[in-house]
């Protein structure tokens, strides 16, 4: 586990990660980490092929990893405590007996292994290398050993260890010396007293690794690579080759017995256990990789390969077993969750397994910090099952080309038995569960297939496909202005549903948008200087002519590319019409938005840098810079720029001036609408009367600046979103009350948790945010500071349906319905 104690840590960037752990003692000083708390969702799960035997619970103290020892027909489970190694006797699975507490420095992060009839303990408490004699039980024999020679008395704090018995060589990994580097010991002449033998320090921190026969597998979490090493000369370790892992955060290594594969996890939530081909280390290829509960969020830490499985603790999924037989196919085929109602991101949960036992039995820790310290040893009992497998092609009936990202699923199979086909039409993917299921596969555009297929443990059942077009019709029609009923030019038309279709209109407005699929869409027209036009729910099966009638105005719900302008410095974090991919790492804050702005028309928004990763594509040391097209906005009489922003600076020091600004040209000088330093978590409001600081033409832009302070570019990470551009007009209403012209969006709604509500009403009153149940009865009231912003509601709130009002002097406005999810 990383060491950021005790709070859980989004994933950042590489370089942030190289910062954290350069700076260690002062990380706790991080406002994010105040902020973000760990993701829970309940759910129930299943266990599959591995059985509850026995646990101990160690009151007062969390449990990290874990190590077993096996002498004179007895097991033993080594368990790192917070407060002390914890040695239990484990030979009769159901019936623990606890035999001795070794006292060492206290500390969320422990690690065991077991040379001979030594254990040895790591900690970041600091103390050095902690030895024990585990011939002597059950009385505990131990020392501490913090170098000799060139580190006399330096060794201090280590984060883990990995023993080379092959060689007889201890591997200290992310300690107090040489940059965390790797520090060698050499335990052949006297395992009780380890003498320094060197290092290896060329990539920087190592925070876990595998190593035999002088070859060193180093996991760079800071960096997100793994390093292959040739230890043999441990003065001069010559680096053979470095690969990058699925998320950029490599945490633990393991290798497969014919030494041929090597197996990594990364410390981050959504992360996966992936699988190296290194038999060549000038050619290291990846393989293969696989998630415990796909779309859960899960947050892999420590695997270990026995035969042909790894196994592997998942956090809040607890142990899982996966058939590596076939390292280009990993199959799950046994998971136990030590708690099944939690689940999701965060570093939480089953800290570690060892399955070495000589009974085959797995121990394993679990732990949690979230008020009161909890540790516990769990003993279980697995049945290593090879997996069914399933492979085979789709391809097209009439060209006989491979159809690339066609859904392969085994219908009422284990759960995540779902798989895509590559560019070349090929997929494979298994399962646990043997037996008769339907195998269905599909893909717009192509008549779905189903086939009924025998899965047989250990054997694979090759199944080809090749799916038959579907029938597509046309669509034309005109766009016209609601204004003076004139063909409007090269409008944008777009059939949103199965799959998403668009064209643009010709000079006389008229278009014709061939080869859509029978189906029910959305069908969508704007431009620019109009709005939109829809009509929903459309059923379209025979060949269909729509004519729109668009609403003069400025307004861009990002549905199409109205030709927006694009620059600036930055190399990375272009902004782009998208669906956002959203980060959430839980505790009711969002880093990106999940969905685009959904009161709006369509999914998409600019985003800058669509990721799924925090940090990997985000704006750097520099500036990302839109710009509107060109406005006439002379016919206004008070021109408002509205819209919403959303915007994350995340900062590991108080001197960036990272920042967001909005500006208004008129063709010759220009003026700052909006500037904003600070982080939103969320859609905000934007709503400024532009006459009020520039003179109106009718060569009016809007630009927003996305600036990155370049002197901090490794240390922060920037994003931004925008959606619901509108120019609109606030003449006086002919209505006094402002309640008339106020104005409440929820976004999520459905929600779970809590939902936030945006509002706006004229300024210079008081108002209040009120939630209703269905019977009228208030059940929540906030009191607005100011006439625009932002509240959070409904937390405590039970699933049902609800009102959301602004009320202002014993007035109530305008009201909107939410929707609070199981």
């Amino acid at each position: 586990m990383q060491p950021i104690d005790p709070f859980f840590v989004i994933s950042m960037k590489k370089n942030l990660h190289n910062y954290l752990y350069m700076t260690q003692t002062n990380r706790l000083t991080l406002l994010l980490l105040c902020l973000i708390g760990v993701f829970s969702t309940s759910l129930t799960a299943q266990n599959l092929n591995i059985q509850f035997r026995s646990k101990m619970n160690f009151p007062g103290q969390t449990m990290a990893n874990i190590c077993g020892y096996a002498a004179d027909g007895k097991e033993y489970a080594i368990c790192g405590g917070s407060t002390g190694i914890e040695i239990v006797d484990v030979t009769n699975p159901d019936a623990l007996v606890k035999i001795v507490k070794i006292p060492g420095p206290t500390s969320l992060w422990k690690e065991i292994k077991t040379y001979k009839h030594y254990a040895y303990i790591t900690t970041e408490g600091g103390g050095g290398l902690q030895i024990v004699d585990m011939s002597t039980l059950p009385v505990a024999t131990y020392h501490s050993y913090t170098g000799d020679g060139a580190i006399l008395n330096q060794l201090s704090s280590i984060h883990s260890l990995h023993i080379d018995t092959t060689k007889g060589f201890l591997y200290a990994h992310g300690t107090s010396l040489f940059g965390g580097g790797s520090v060698v010991f050499d335990l052949n002449n006297d395992p009780w007293n380890p003498t320094y033998a060197g290092k290896y320090d060329a990539n920087g921190y190592v925070h876990d690794g595998w190593v035999d026969n002088d070859t060193l597998y180093a996991a760079h979490i800071s960096g997100g690579f793994f390093s292959i090493v040739n230890m043999a000369n441990k003065v001069n370790p010559q680096v053979l080759a470095t690969q990058p892992t699925p998320n950029f955060f490599t945490h633990n290594t393991w290798m497969s017995v014919d030494r041929k594969t090597i197996f990594t996890t990364d410390e981050t939530d959504d992360s996966f256990l992936a699988a190296y081909d290194i038999s060549d280390p000038d050619d290291v290829k990846f393989l293969d990789k696989v998630q415990s509960n796909p779309g859960s969020n899960s947050v892999g830490h420590n695997t270990h390969i026995i035969g042909n499985y790894a196994v592997t603790s998942w956090y809040h999924d607890g142990v899982t077993i996966v058939d590596v037989s076939d390292p280009t196919n990993m199959v799950q085929v046994g998971n136990y969750d030590n708690d099944p109602t939690v689940a999701g991101g965060g570093q939480q949960g089953c800290w570690g397994v060892y399955p070495y036992l000589p009974s085959g039995n797995l121990i394993a820790t679990y732990f949690s910090n979230d008020q009161t310290p909890k540790g516990e040893l769990w003993v279980l009992t697995p049945t290593y099952k090879q997996a069914a497998y399933l492979q085979g092609s789709v391809k097209s009936a009439s060209t006989g080309n491979p159809i690339n990202n066609a859904k392969i699923e085994i219908v009422s199979g284990d759960p995540g038995t779902i798989e895509f086909s590559l560019a070349n039409g090929g997929f494979s993917f298994g399962q646990a569960t043997a037996g008769s299921f339907e195998v269905k596969v599909s893909k717009v555009g192509y008549v779905t297939q189903t086939q009924t297929v025998t899965l047989v443990s250990g054997e694979t059942l090759n199944l080809n496909f090749q799916l038959v077009d579907e029938q597509v019709i046309s669509l034309t029609g005109t766009v016209v202005s609601a204004v003076t009923n004139l063909p409007i030019p090269f409008a944008h038309i777009g059939v949103v549903g199965i799959s998403n279709f668009n064209t643009i209109a010709d000079a006389n407005g008229q278009f014709t948008l061939p080869g859509i699929y029978i189906g029910t869409y959305q069908v969508i027209a704007g431009a620019w200087g109009y709005g939109y036009k829809t009509f929903n729910n459309q059923t379209l099966n025979t060949n269909q002519t729509f004519n729109f009638v668009l609403p003069k105005g400025y307004r861009d719900d990002f549905v199409f590319d109205y030709g927006w302008e694009k620059s600036g410095t930055s190399e990375n974090g272009d902004w782009e019409i998208a669906e956002p991919i959203g980060i959430n790492p839980g505790g009711g804050f969002l880093l990106v938005p999940e969905t685009d702005l959904s009161a709006d028309i369509g999914n998409t928004c600019y985003v800058t840098g669509n990721s799924a990763v925090i940090g990997e594509n985000d704006v750097e040391g520099g500036t990302q810079i839109l710009r509107s097209p060109v406005m006439d906005l002379t016919s206004y009489n008070q021109p408002e720029l509205k819209g919403f922003l959303f915007f994350t600076s995340i900062t590991f020091t108080q001197l960036s001036l990272d920042s967001i600004r909005i500006y208004v040209e008129n063709g010759t000088e220009e003026a700052l609408l909006y500037d904003l330093p600070g982080t939103t978590f969320n859609w905000r409001p934007l709503n400024k009367n532009i006459k009020s600081v520039i003179p109106i033409t009718n060569t009016m832009r809007i630009r927003i600046e996305c600036f990155d302070d370049p002197i901090y570019t490794d240390q922060d990470s920037y994003e931004a979103s925008f959606d619901y551009f509108r120019i609109t007009d606030a003449a006086p209403s002919a209505t006094n009350d402002p309640l008339s012209a106020a104005q409440l969006m929820v976004h999520p709604n459905p929600f779970k948790g809590q939902a936030v509500v945006a509002y706006e009403a004229p300024a210079g009153d008081t108002y209040r945010l009120q939630i209703t149940d269905m019977l009228g009865r208030i059940v929540e009231t906030v009191d607005l500071q100011g006439n625009s912003g932002m509240e959070a509601v409904g937390q405590a709130l039970h699933p049902g349906i609800y009102f959301a009002r602004l009320e202002q002097s014993g007035r109530v406005g305008k009201t909107v319905k939410l929707v609070k999810a199981e």
